[in-house]
């Protein structure tokens, strides 16, 4: 349980919420101004501007050197995750190497009678169910 890939889990499902909220106002825009070229709504100045005003705010995605920017900086921060996250996991696997060597020697020294096996189990099960 990461709390950096929780808190990346709940940003992505923001963004993707965000996006698809996005999708949805575009194709309902797209929908209105195809309407209205077809003549079967009249035409709203004011929608028509809101709409100028969205299409200037996003962002131009076709300039090379912004998309390069972009994945250069997506790439690092996601460079750092992975990096933190090994990191995690060779500690976590230490830990169990460790813990192995530590308790190791208690499971050579346990008897193996004490043990039972899958063979002694389903000796006991048949005993069980034929009394």
């Amino acid at each position: 349980n990461d709390p950096s890939v929780s808190s990346l889990a709940t940003q992505v499902r923001g963004k993707m919420s965000s996006l698809q909220g996005l999708r949805s106002r575009l194709l309902e825009m797209r929908d209105y101004l195809e309407l209205v070229l077809e003549g079967r709504l009249p035409c709203n100045t004011q929608i028509v501007h809101s709409c100028q005003v969205i299409f200037n705010l996003l962002p131009n995605l076709n300039v090379e050197r912004l998309v390069r920017a972009l994945y250069a900086q997506t790439n690092d921060f996601y460079q750092a995750i992975y990096i933190a996250a090994l990191v995690r996991c060779i500690i976590a696997l230490h830990d169990l190497v460790k813990n192995k060597i530590q308790f190791g020697d208690d499971e050579a020294t346990t008897p193996a009678a004490a043990t039972p096996t899958a063979a002694t189990a389903a000796a006991a099960a048949a005993a069980s169910t034929t009394s």
